[in-house]
């Protein structure tokens, strides 16, 4: 559905699914996300295949926002409220570990005198606890500057903590924009030096982390306080940190909601910093996508400044597939859009692969995140002398 003009803001013209009975997982996912971003519409009645709905609701990482209305749907399985209601349950759980965990790290960090940040899990896991639900994937996202990278590593390995990241010889190689760490408690903690994990990227989008680490203000986040970003500059990393992946999970697209909701938002700021992190096209691709499918109240005039014509045009065909998508691979009109942040190049892979996977299966095994996968960063290789080669790069690549 493409969004219409409603006064100042872009809003959803007809969206809401309808009473009707319903066989389409979307439907209900879409139901579920605006709910929770204060958007009520008639629940759809839900009779179709249970199995498709909660691979749905893993992919769009749905189950708790489904979690905290699943009264109101009529026809919704007693299996599926009631997994809804353990992985509820097992959220709560996992926030208490990593509002631990926070307190933690951040007192290591500010004993250690280590300048930081916190952003995205902690962050959006408050702003949505403000509106009453729970938000899956918690994890720690903590920026310092990467100079100290090697003295953080160092203070949160004092805490009892340590360092999960095990594939020297990839962090050496490809010098990713993190790496992954493990809180006393138990919480992953990703440890970043900069807003880009991958080092092509960051050659044609320029974030300093000194800049947003200058700027930060102190909030409470669970038992504890901690810096955080300024509110333009965190909606611009949740639109961007979407884009990057392909915005093909409504979850993101709900971030982006609540965000906008939580904080005001000085949209001139917002495209001011959009501008100069050189990504201005990614960012109004997905605040575009969040207005279309949750009905996020994004003035036109700063999807003009964002977006060019063909982009815009592009985004409007491609927009409404996000709900649909099966899985980040299998959702390539959804990760299309997002080449913008590339180049034509980039594009054009992106369209030779969704050819190859229309004339057949590839026979190529999926990548996981984990020990057994060479390309995985808990891969282990290499040795102590990788890591601190990468630490130097990682100084050299910032000065």
């Amino acid at each position: 559905m493409v969004p219409r003009v409603v006064g100042e803001h872009v809003r959803v013209s007809s969206t809401e699914p309808s009473p009707r009975s319903t066989t389409v997982p979307s439907d209900l996912v879409l139901w579920a996300v605006r709910r929770v971003a204060g958007r009520p519409g008639a629940a759809p009645h839900w009779a179709g295949d249970t199995a498709e709905l909660e691979a749905a609701l893993s992919q769009h990482r749905g189950w708790l926002t489904l979690a905290a209305h699943a009264e109101e749907v009529p026809g919704l399985p007693a299996a599926v409220r009631e997994a809804a209601e353990k992985r509820l349950g097992r959220a709560r759980r996992r926030q208490v570990q990593a509002d631990a965990d926070l307190a933690v790290a951040g007192a290591a960090l500010d004993a250690a005198h280590i300048p930081w940040a916190c952003f995205k899990g902690p962050v959006l896991s408050a702003v949505y606890a403000r509106v009453g639900v729970a938000r899956s994937a918690i994890d720690l996202d903590l920026l310092v500057p990467p100079d100290r990278l090697g003295d953080a590593l160092r203070a949160l390995s004092a805490t009892g903590g340590g360092l999960l990241s095990r594939n020297f010889t990839l962090l050496r190689r490809e010098v990713p924009g993190e790496v992954a760490a493990v809180g006393r408690h138990g919480t992953s903690i990703d440890l970043h030096w900069t807003m880009i994990n991958r080092s092509l990227r960051r050659q044609r989008a320029t974030i300093s982390t000194a800049d947003l680490l200058r700027d930060v203000e102190r909030v409470p986040l669970g038992s504890t306080t901690a810096p955080v970003l300024q509110p333009d500059v965190a909606l611009a990393h949740v639109c961007l940190h979407a884009a990057l992946a392909g915005a093909s999970r409504v979850s993101w697209l709900l971030d982006v909601a609540l965000s906008v909701q939580d904080r005001a938002v000085d949209w001139d700021q917002l495209i001011a910093t959009a501008r100069a992190w050189g990504v201005p096209v990614p960012i109004g691709l997905v605040l575009q996508r969040s207005a279309t499918l949750v009905g996020t109240p994004v003035p036109p005039a700063v999807l003009r400044s964002l977006l060019g014509r063909d982009w815009a045009l592009a985004e409007r065909l491609v927009g409404r597939t996000a709900a649909r998508a099966t899985s980040d691979t299998g959702g390539w009109p959804a990760r299309l859009s997002t080449g913008a942040l590339e180049d034509r190049r980039v594009v054009d892979l992106l369209l030779r692969r969704a050819r190859r996977r229309l004339q057949g299966p590839s026979g190529a095994v999926a990548f996981v995140q984990g020990p057994e996968h060479p390309g995985s960063t808990l891969y282990p290789s290499g040795d102590p002398t990788d890591l601190a080669a990468y630490l130097t790069a990682v100084s050299a690549e910032a000065a």
